[in-house]
Parts: structure tokens; sequence; C-alpha cells
């Protein structure tokens, strides 16, 4: 005091705070911004209106990089992140509040985009598995706080203070994260705020990745609802709307915010709807493939200037994979499959593209695995694969279960054929293995003596079996020792005795050894569980502790 504060004593120590996160850093620039206020208003120092705005700003930066959520997010930290953002909102109203400073549009964005980090913590916890109505209410209480921040933006009639890109986005993507959520009602609130941004906007078209945001919003809200092309509350029929009307814009006004991305969300949106019958050319599949090709065509003409993209063809294969037929969804997907391999062409190789198309490659799989066709045509895009280096074991798992597939019927070599494929695995899952089982179980029983060898074989190769895996090799000797109950019996008495000294029985495991032996000898096994085993009303923890209460270590033989 003796040698008198200066303004840069202040600004220069809240600068330097700012460049460095954490809370603790923003609660001393919190500290020295209310000092450094209380000298200007004690007439200590002096200061222009424009001098006191960077350093709100600084001081909201701070706050808003506290509000980054930990990987294994719960409903404790998007409380934390709640805090923060109230504690960033009440310095933003201080702000709007003095009148020798100017508030500025890049302090109003600050906030908006803590309130976004709180619904997208909201629907990470969710993810984790966190209560979904407390998270459903933190995100929409966010949003709604979000858009009434943004109305204000928008009613203001300071230049500096309009909202611009960077805020539509914002508001737009909080209240889609509550969509995600499972509010689909929220998408009303979406679209609204769309209209206004559009009538608000000075801009001659908005930037496409707005509408990719809205159209993912559609897309995340499709699944809540069950599918019906004459409701056009439906969000894939709002999508549509949304996406005529843009099309229109397109064709008669010229350039207008439509890409291959909002192309996609709309084919996901689709690809996402549940339908309970089949609605023929207006079935989601069918709409999807439409999309597509206007896509492509738009682009032909020149009207786009991209055609569809990776995930356009991805979220196409998706919807067909999700169709009703499913041996016309199989068809369709694998003509999708071939499109998408020709026009990615040479860049088939580049890794990141590779996981990429792995998934949708492996929906494809899924498909025909629960299809009436040949177990060879799954083999086929398995060994597209293969050549690719993007097989991995969720890819062979599909085609074991294709050929456990009972709906091919004229297998006669299923087991021999799934040994096959397995075998072509560098490091085989569990899961893998007990595919491998159920395809055994589905021989025919001509064939039951090499099913059983191999599945005996199979067994005896697994180091870590789990409750799934004992399961299926009781089921396989139910089904392949139909006609020899004495054998049956035993070999089902002995893998019993082997789950329970592993830990490993479950319900289904004990439906299945009732199915397997005699009621004498079931009896004799079970004792005292025995009525509650015959009765099918189980309770796992009123059996022997070691008989469920599983083992990390390998297999008891």
């Amino acid at each position: 005091y003796h040698q008198g504060l200066k303004w840069e004593n202040f600004s220069c120590l809240i600068e330097a705070l700012s460049s460095r996160k954490g809370r603790n850093n923003a609660k001393m620039a919190t500290e020295l911004l209310k000092q450094l206020i209380l000298h200007l208003d004690e007439g200590l120092l002096e200061s222009k209106r424009s001098n006191l705005a960077p350093l709100y700003g600084n001081v909201l930066k701070l706050w808003y990089s506290c509000t980054v959520a930990p990987q294994r997010i719960k409903v404790k930290d998007v409380l934390n992140i709640v805090r923060v953002t109230e504690t960033a909102t009440e310095i933003l109203e201080d702000m709007k509040r003095r009148k020798d400073t100017i508030t500025t549009r890049h302090s109003y964005n600050f906030i908006l985009s803590c309130y976004l980090r709180v619904t997208l913590a909201a629907q990470d916890a969710q993810k984790r598995g966190e209560d979904n109505d407390i998270t459903l209410k933190i995100a929409t209480i966010a949003a709604e706080k979000s858009e009434e921040l943004f109305v204000e933006m928008v009613a203001s009639l300071n230049e500096n203070q309009r909202p611009n890109l960077t805020s539509y986005k914002a508001v737009l993507t909080s209240w889609s994260s509550v969509v995600s959520l499972g509010d689909w009602r929220a998408t009303d609130r979406v679209l609204e705020l769309l209209s206004t941004i559009e009538e608000y906007s000075y801009e001659s078209y908005l930037d496409a990745r707005l509408y990719s945001v809205v159209f993912n919003a559609l897309a995340q809200a499709a699944p809540l609802l069950e599918f019906n092309p004459k409701d056009s509350g439906a969000p894939a029929n709002k999508a549509v709307s949304l996406l005529r009307r843009l099309v229109q814009t397109l064709k008669t006004e010229g350039p207008c915010p439509l890409d291959a991305m909002s192309y996609a969300s709309i084919i996901n949106a689709f690809a996402k709807s549940k339908a309970s019958e089949n609605f023929g050319e207006l079935a989601p599949a069918n709409l999807a493939s439409a999309c597509l090709r206007q896509c492509y065509e738009l682009h032909k003409i020149g009207y786009l200037r991209e055609g569809p993209n990776d995930f356009c063809y991805g979220n196409a294969i998706a919807a067909w994979t999700r169709h009703l037929d499913i041996d016309q969804g199989c068809v369709k997907a694998e003509a999708l499959l071939d499109q998408l391999e020709a026009h990615i062409g040479s860049e088939l190789k580049v890794r990141s593209r590779q996981q990429r198309i792995a998934i949708w490659y492996n929906m494809v799989l899924s498909s025909f695995a629960r299809s009436s066709f040949s177990p060879e045509r799954g083999e086929s895009i398995l060994r597209r694969m293969e050549a690719l280096a993007i097989a991995d074991h969720r890819s062979y798992q599909a085609v074991l279960a294709h050929w456990g597939n009972r709906k091919y019927e004229t297998m006669e070599n299923r087991s021999e054929r799934a040994l096959l494929c397995l075998r072509r695995m560098e490091r085989p899952s569990i899961a893998c293995y007990n595919t491998a089982l159920a395809a055994c179980k589905a021989t025919d029983l001509k064939h039951a003596d090499s099913a059983l060898a191999i599945a005996e074989q199979l067994f005896a190769e697994i180091q870590l079996p789990n409750a799934a895996t004992y399961s299926r090799m009781i089921s396989v000797y139910n089904s392949l020792l139909e006609d020899n109950p004495t054998t049956r019996e035993t070999k089902v008495e002995e893998i019993f005795q082997l789950c329970c000294k592993n830990g490993h029985v479950s319900i289904l495991t004990l439906n299945l050894l009732s199915n397997g032996l005699s009621d004498a000898r079931l009896k004799t096994l079970l004792g005292e569980y025995y009525d509650m085993v015959v009765d099918r009303n189980v309770d796992l923890h009123k059996l022997p502790e070691q008989w469920w209460k599983r083992k990390r270590s390998k297999k008891i033989s």
C-alpha cells in the first residue's frame, strides 16, 4: 500500500493462474478478482470499463477447466461439476451487475459450455450404471438453465453478447444429452431451439454441424418409441421432415447446412427404430436405403460437396441387420457391405478405417447367424475379414453361432466345421469355445459320436470355464445321448460335480440337470435341495456357497 497498488499486480497474477488448471487455482484467481473489485470500489485503483472483462474471462476459463469429468464417473462427481458450474454462474451474474465492465459473448459461452459438461457427465454416469432418474433430472435442469442463458443472449441488444456457433452448439447438445438419457420429449425442445436459431441467425445459412447435432438427437430418441411411418411425431419421421425442408432449400435457394454426417445421423435414426411389423417400402431399413441413395444422387448432380461416407453405409447396414425379415435383411446388408468396400477402395488397409468397418462386418455376420442361409455365407465374409486382418473374436463367434443354428437343417458335419473355424483363431475366447459347444449340441444324432468327441476335446482345452460352459456341456449330453440314458446320466452328473467344485452353478445349470437325470438320481445327487430344483424355485443363496461362489483360479478337474 505504501508503494501504491497497480492494476498489473492483479491482472498478471490472474492471467498466470488462468494458464493452469485445478480448483485451487480457480479459487485463488476468484479471490484476487474480488480484491481487485474491492479496491476499485474504494477508489484505490482506476480502470477503464474494458479492462475488467478479460480478467472475468480468465477466471471463468479456470472454473470451466474444473468441469472435466473423471473416467469412472459417479453421481457424486456429476454433482461436483454442478457445484463448479454454479460458482462460475455466480461470477457471471456479478459481472452482469457491474456497470464498469462489459459482459462478453466469450463469458456467456464459458457458462453454456459448463452446463453442457454437466449434461455430458450425467450421460456418462448413466452409461456406467448410475441411477437413471437422478442423472436425467440433473441433465434436464442443466439444459433448462443453459436454454435460459441462451435466450438472454438472443434478447440482448449488445452486439458483443449475441450468440455464435459455439453458443448454438452448446445449448443444442445439452438437450441432445437429455434425449440420450431417455427423455424422447426433449426432441421437441431441440427442434424449437433450432427454429429460434434459424430465425435469429444473420448468416446466409447455419453450420452443418448444428444440424448433425439435431439429427443425432432424433436418432437417439428413435429406439424410445415404436416406429410407425404414419406417425409424424416419431423421431425418425421428424428427421425426415427436417431433411425434406433442407433438401427443398438446397434445390431452390442454393447452399444449405446439409452434409454426409447429417445423412449418417438420419440413417442411424432408422437403424435404431423399432418396428413391430413389416411396413414394406416404408420399413425403417428401406427408408434408410432411400436416404443413402438420395445422398449419393445429390452429390452426383453437384448439390452436395461430398457423397455418402463410411457412417452412411455403416448405419444403413445396421438398419438391414435389424430388419424383421432376417433373410432379406442379410442379402441387403451384404450388398451394402460390398458398396462400402468399393467406396473405401484402396484405403481398406488403413488401420483407423479397418477398426471402424470391422463393427459393420460383425453386424452382417451376426445377422447371417440368425438366418436360414448356409453357414458358408458367413464363412465367406469371415475370410474377407481375415484377408483384411480385421477379424476378432466376435467375428468368429458369429460364424460359430451360425454353424449351431438349427434353422439350416441339412448340415451334417456342423461340429467338425465349427472346430475348423475355432482352430483358425490364434487365442480363442471362452465365449467362442461355448458357442462351438452349442454347435456340437445342434449336430444330428447320426453324427453324435464325433460331435461328443469334439465337445469333450474342447471342454478339456478350456482353462477358465464359466457357468455357460458347464450349462453347454450338460445340454450337449442331454441332446446327443438322448437314446442312451445310462451314459447320459453318468456324464451329466460328472459335469455337475465339476461345476460345483469350481463354483459355477447357475439356475440354468440346475434346470438342465433336472432334464438330464431321472428323479431318483436327481434326488440322490441334490439331497435336501431336490424340491427347490424340481419346483423351479431356485434361490442360489440357499445352496452351498461353494457351488455358486466363483473361483478365479484354473478349473479343478
